[in-house]
């Protein structure tokens, strides 16, 4: 893990996502060759936004630089449960607020992680399988922060148009999107609109909006076993339903 803001970048969260998907990408590139070895590698990543106590910790005789505190813990929580829900990067809602527009997010579901009883809003970060970043925007992502290269956004965390300024940043996640699509990001609207439903407490119509996600993705597990879930909730509704999935393992 990064502690963006600590080190001084601006726009931390962004930071962090642009690092997630550039991993995520490295090594979905490399799976291929794993496989053909014998190695099936799955990664988790995790990321919330908060207040951390970051620096050396201890004593004279034992000192070790870490990073504590709650958000530290939910990261690490939400590492985990990429197992549960099948995919790699998950982000909290306080992320997912100040991000949502720069790239696609499915809610996965309202979660109280172990030792918390808070629940999060706990989003996954969509990148197609087959998506390569052009040799030229890596190159210029793998060192953005100098004097000529400044993100180009409002306090909102939106993109200001610039001509002829563009952080390579905003190049990549711009040209994530493009690739996405249309059809991709409205499958994944509907998967969020499934999730809100499933909270709410209206399964049929969370099980609808699974079946269109289902549609453009028909081979995402987790999205078929919602929708079996919703339809057996819907034949026999839980007693004093609240939406939150209680996590009580890592």
């Amino acid at each position: 893990g990064i502690n963006a803001e600590y080190m001084g970048l601006d726009y931390p969260c962004l930071h962090a996502i642009v690092s997630m998907v550039r991993m995520s990408v490295k090594i979905g590139s490399l799976r291929p060759m794993w496989i053909k070895k014998g190695v099936n590698l799955a990664v988790g990543m995790g990321l919330t936004y908060g207040k951390s106590l970051v620096g050396n910790m201890g004593c004279d005789a034992r000192m070790n630089y870490t990073c504590i505190g709650d958000d530290v813990n939910l990261a690490s929580r939400l590492e985990g449960l990429n197992r549960r829900f099948n995919t790699e990067m998950l982000i909290s809602d306080s992320v997912y607020g100040l991000i949502q527009d720069q790239v696609v997010c499915r809610l996965m579901g309202l979660v109280a992680v172990k030792g918390k009883n808070k629940p999060v809003g706990v989003y996954s970060i969509y990148v197609p399988s087959d998506y390569k970043i052009p040799e030229e925007i890596e190159l210029m992502a793998r060192n953005p922060i100098n004097k000529m290269s400044s993100l180009n956004m409002d306090d909102s965390y939106k993109f200001v148009v610039v001509e002829g300024h563009e952080h390579p940043f905003e190049k990549l996640l711009i040209h994530l999107k493009d690739n996405i699509g249309k059809v991709r990001a409205g499958a994944c609207v509907a998967f969020t609109d499934g999730s809100e439903h499933l909270i709410a407490g209206r399964f049929t119509e969370a099980s609808l909006s699974y079946c269109d996600y289902l549609k453009v993705f028909p081979n995402d597990c987790y999205a078929l076993s919602q929708v079996e879930l919703c339809k057996s909730y819907a034949a026999k509704p839980p007693q004093n339903w609240s939406g939150v999935e209680i996590m009580n393992t890592k």
